[in-house]
């Protein structure tokens, strides 16, 4: 199970940016991290963290508290210098992990297995999710918590090799899914969120 610790670290983002985004959106720090972890895919994601770090640094000057607008400077700072290598293809003066190898390394594999990993998540992990009728892209977009916990457990599973079969045999596959997969628990209940959320979509359109 992935711990508070292992997100802030494959999301990218500082403590200290994580709390300054609790603190403007008045959120618990790990939906915080949610949130941010959301938001720092996308240019426009990382300009809106950028603007909640000014504003928290606004309203600490309004309350005269001019310690913690120093400390919000030098995380706006800080965050400012890490999107912008990373707007140009870098990984960020923090080592952002904008990538899944990125990820993999910030969990403790070495460069060399972090490639293999990478390339065996990145072969495996799309097709085991439609065979639960999800989707990659939307758990990227929308869900970032659970696909970080989802990649965590796929890097350290213990039977690709049935994974594989099921993929490559389909419903001739002698083992099912729910027997080996350790995100199978994961994948039902993220398909149940989805079925409800489409149920709900569906009466709305009819009311």
């Amino acid at each position: 199970m992935l711990t508070y610790e292992d997100c802030l670290g494959m999301c990218g983002l500082t403590r200290e940016e994580v709390a300054a985004i609790a603190r403007h959106e008045h959120l618990p720090e790990i939906l915080a991290l949610e949130l941010g972890a959301r938001l720092y895919a996308s240019a426009a994601g990382r300009a809106s963290i950028e603007r909640m770090i000014e504003a928290d640094i606004a309203d600490a000057h309004g309350r005269r508290d001019t310690r913690a607008a120093a400390e919000l400077e030098q995380v706006r700072h800080a965050f400012a210098r890490g999107t912008t290598s990373a707007a140009v293809g870098g990984t960020g003066t923090r080592g952002y992990p904008d990538s899944l190898e990125r990820r993999l390394l910030a969990l403790g594999f070495d460069v060399a297995t972090a490639a293999r990993v990478r390339q065996r998540i990145e072969a495996q992990l799309p097709g085991m999710l439609r065979a639960f009728g999800l989707a990659h892209d939307t758990l990227r977009g929308h869900d970032t918590l659970a696909l970080l916990s989802i990649e965590a457990r796929c890097a350290v599973c213990a039977a690709t090799e049935r994974c594989r079969r099921f993929l490559a045999d389909g419903d001739a596959a002698t083992d099912a899914p729910d027997v080996f997969c350790p995100n199978a628990t994961l994948f039902h209940d993220l398909a149940a969120v989805d079925a409800t959320a489409d149920r709900t979509a569906t009466t709305d359109r009819q009311t």
